[in-house]
């Protein structure tokens, strides 16, 4: 009886562990970051990671069928270094960061946005110009093009 309570000790401790280290792995609740960008000339770029990939569509809406979608697997050291860039933000502030430059409003710039989406489904978003997010949300941008590099086309 003894043996059996260690034995169910040990079993509650390592799934306590696991879970821990999951929610700090998910510190912000982040389940998704996409980073989407749209020129007024019809240029468009979306790129989606996820724990387990990263898909990246290019689009020259010009051209009826220039639609291009590439992908590959995320290392979970990619991922790790993608939550720790959330990390500079709370989600509650992102829909309320001011965009450093306002040029996209007159086509001086294209228009970004990085949206967080949550593991309990809900997003929030921080548009922008180019690729020129607010200061909280430089090293994300700086890590998301990061990983889109060493994202070949196929």
């Amino acid at each position: 009886l003894f043996t059996m309570n260690l034995k169910s000790l040990f079993f509650i401790a390592t799934l306590f562990f696991s879970a821990s280290c999951m929610v700090a792995q998910h510190k912000n609740g982040v389940a998704v970051v996409e980073f989407s960008t749209l020129s007024m000339r019809g240029y468009a770029e979306k790129i989606r990671i996820t724990s387990d990939s990263v898909w990246i569509t290019m689009e020259e809406r010009r051209e009826a069928s220039s639609s291009k979608t590439h992908g590959r697997k995320l290392t979970s050291q990619e991922w790790s270094q993608l939550m720790k860039a959330t990390e500079t933000v709370s989600i509650a502030e992102v829909p309320a960061l001011k965009s450093p430059t306002m040029a996209r409003a007159f086509d001086g710039a294209m228009h970004s946005s990085i949206t967080l989406q949550t593991i309990h489904g809900t997003g929030v978003s921080h548009s922008f110009d180019n690729e020129n997010p607010h200061e909280k949300l430089q090293l994300l941008m700086k890590t998301i093009r990061e990983i889109v590099q060493n994202t070949p086309e196929r």
